[in-house]
C-alpha cells in the first residue's frame, strides 16, 4: 500500500512539474530602457512585420486602456504593426513608469526583428525606432527617446541580484521536494545532510545555467544549455550520492542509491523553473 502511495505521489509530482516547467521555464524576453525622456506618461510597444502570431484571446498590452490598445492595433508603419495586441504568447506592460523600463516576455513568439513605438501622451506624439535584430535570449534594448535610436546590449540591470533570488527560489522548491521524497524513503531523520548537499549542488547548477542565459545568444542557449544541464545533473547525482553514502551510516546503500536517483530525477525536471524572473519582469 505504501509503495502504491509513493508511486502515485511521484506521478503527481511529475505531472505538476511538467505543467509548471512548460509555463514557467526560461523564456526569451525583451527589456526596453528608455533614455532622454522627460515624462512617465508614455506608451511603448514592439512592432514587427511577422504574421505568425498565436491569437487565442484577443491579446492586449497591460497597463493601458482598451482605446489605447485599439490605437496600437490600428497603427501601421509600412507593414510594421503592434506585436502585443496580436500575439497571445507575448506578455508585458506598455505603460510608462518611473524607471523608464518595460519588459516583454513570451515563449518562442518573442520577435527577433522588431521596431519600438513610443507614444508621448503629453504631446500626443508617436515615434518609431530603427529596426533591431535581437541576438540574446534575454535581451536589453536601450532606446534614445529624442533620436529614436535603439541598440541591443547583453547587460542586465541587477543581474546578480536576479540570479541570486531566482537560485534561492529554485533551491527552496528542490529542498521541499527532496525532503518529501526522503519521508517516503524513511530517511527524513537525515534532513541536515540532505539540506547541506542540496544547498551546494543546487546553487552550483542555478548559477551556471543563469550565466548561460544572460550571456549567450538565442541559438547558443538551446545548443548549450540542454546537454550542459544533463552533464551537470550527472555530476550532482554522483556528488550527492557520495555525500549520502559517507554520512548516512545507518541507511543501506541500496536505499541511498534509489533515493538519490528518484530525488535527482524530479529535481532535474524542476531545474528550469524561472519563477522570480517572470514575477519581476513580466509586468
Amino acid at each position: 500500500m505504501k509503495n502504491k502511495l509513493f508511486f502515485i505521489f511521484i506521478l503527481f509530482i511529475l505531472f505538476l512539474t511538467l505543467n509548471v516547467n512548460a509555463d514557467m521555464g526560461p523564456k526569451p524576453s525583451i527589456t526596453i530602457q528608455i533614455k532622454n525622456i522627460d515624462t512617465t506618461n508614455y506608451i511603448v510597444d514592439l512592432f514587427t512585420q511577422k504574421k505568425d502570431y498565436i491569437n487565442l484571446n484577443s491579446p492586449k498590452c497591460s497597463g493601458i486602456t482598451d482605446e489605447e490598445n485599439e490605437y496600437l492595433y490600428n497603427l501601421n508603419y509600412n507593414g510594421w504593426v503592434s506585436a502585443t495586441t496580436r500575439n497571445s504568447m507575448l506578455g508585458g506592460s506598455c505603460k510608462g513608469n518611473k524607471n523608464y523600463t518595460n519588459t516583454f516576455i513570451g515563449n518562442m513568439k518573442v520577435p527577433t526583428e522588431f521596431k519600438i513605438v513610443l507614444i508621448n501622451k503629453d504631446t500626443n506624439e508617436t515615434k518609431i525606432s530603427n529596426k533591431i535584430t535581437r541576438k540574446y535570449f534575454k535581451s536589453t534594448i536601450v532606446l534614445n527617446a529624442k533620436t529614436m535610436k535603439a541598440k541591443e546590449t547583453n547587460l542586465t540591470k541587477n543581474m546578480l541580484q536576479s540570479i541570486l533570488i531566482e537560485a534561492l527560489i529554485c533551491l527552496f522548491i528542490t529542498i521541499i521536494t527532496e525532503l518529501i521524497i526522503a519521508k517516503f524513503f524513511k530517511i527524513l531523520n537525515n534532513w541536515k545532510i540532505i539540506l547541506v548537499a542540496n544547498i551546494i549542488s543546487n546553487l552550483f547548477l542555478s548559477t551556471i545555467l543563469n550565466f548561460f542565459r544572460n550571456y549567450i545568444t538565442i541559438r547558443e542557449y538551446f545548443y548549450i544549455t540542454s546537454p550542459t544541464t544533463i552533464l551537470l545533473e550527472i555530476i550532482i547525482f554522483i556528488f550527492e550520492l557520495l555525500i549520502y553514502l559517507k554520512f548516512m551510516k545507518k541507511v543501506s546503500k541500496k536505499k541511498i542509491i534509489k533515493y538519490t536517483l528518484v530525488a535527482n530525477l524530479i529535481s532535474y525536471l524542476l531545474s528550469y523553473i524561472n519563477l522570480t524572473l517572470n514575477m519581476i519582469e513580466k509586468f
